[in-house]
């Protein structure tokens, strides 16, 4: 049996015709019928590429996995850090779903979302549970970490009404996502990575959150949470209250103490992942 996973590159169009950068990882010794899928859903100003690690170890437990570039993203066409509606991530993600759904031709489908990906992965399954046979969600964005100072933010809703394409710096600093100083330089370094943001993006997030506590009480998908526990990005106590309020019966929290939010990234990222695989294994059959 060969390590190595098939590995494609291509397009897909969104449902306003917005082109689509997406990637696969097909398990190169199984027969396409029998394989579950796992699509990876990235964070905000970064891109698919940087999950191929976690993707190779998916693929060496017979799993195919999909990733797109969220559209403002990676080699996705759209403006750097902006989006006009939250739900244009929903419904991109449904169109990655249904391509993965397609070329798998079985329905055991996985969802794993980090940060910003985990907000848009947990919106998706509010709506399309019957997809979605797991969620597993990594330092989801839930809340933000630091908050916006005042002035910025009243500066931000201003601009928002009459320049609602216009960005400003995140404010995430790459030294904060690892522990792991290679891959921070990389990540540094990486011109598909932005930190850009529109205040009507913002605005969008914000309103996307509320909407996402609200739907923890209706989810009954098994879920997975795993989170940061030195999470200068996101928050940590946010993410808890979400899987507090979560209604499904099976359902996993575990912390990472002392380990900054990219735990997909973290120097012992090889614990994270056979964590992940475990779980999904488990839910497979």
């Amino acid at each position: 049996m060969t390590d190595q996973p098939i590995t494609a590159e291509n397009y897909l169009y969104a449902s306003d015709g917005l082109k689509l950068f997406y990637r696969s990882w097909l398990p190169a010794d199984r027969p396409r019928e029998e394989q579950g899928s796992v699509v990876i859903v990235h964070g905000f100003g970064e891109h698919s590429g940087r999950y191929e690690p976690l993707a190779h170890a998916l693929c060496a437990q017979q799993l195919a996995v999909y990733a797109a570039d969220h559209r403002g993203h990676g080699r996705s066409e759209g403006k750097r850090g902006h989006i006009d509606r939250f739900d244009e991530f929903i419904d991109d993600l449904d169109q990655m779903i249904d391509l993965a759904l397609m070329f798998n031709q079985q329905p055991r489908l996985f969802l794993i979302g980090h940060s910003g990906g985990g907000l848009i992965a947990a919106r998706y399954v509010s709506r399309y549970q019957h997809r979605i046979q797991g969620l597993v969600l990594s330092s989801p964005l839930f809340g933000i970490a630091l908050p916006i100072p005042r002035p910025k933010l009243l500066i931000g809703r201003f601009l928002a009404k009459i320049l609602p394409r216009f960005t400003m710096r995140s404010g995430v600093d790459p030294a904060t996502v690892s522990h792991d100083a290679e891959l921070v330089a990389r990540y540094a370094d990486d011109p598909l990575v932005h930190d850009r943001i529109s205040m009507r993006f913002y605005e969008e997030i914000s309103h996307a959150i509320s909407q996402a506590t609200h739907d923890a009480q209706t989810l009954t998908v098994p879920t997975l949470v795993l989170q940061a526990g030195d999470d200068r990005v996101v928050s940590s106590k946010a993410a808890h209250q979400w899987y507090a309020a979560l209604t499904a019966r099976d359902k996993s929290w575990k912390l990472y103490d002392g380990w900054y939010h990219e735990l997909f990234n973290e120097v012992d990222r090889a614990e994270v992942y056979r964590e992940v695989i475990q779980w999904i294994v488990q839910h497979h059959e």
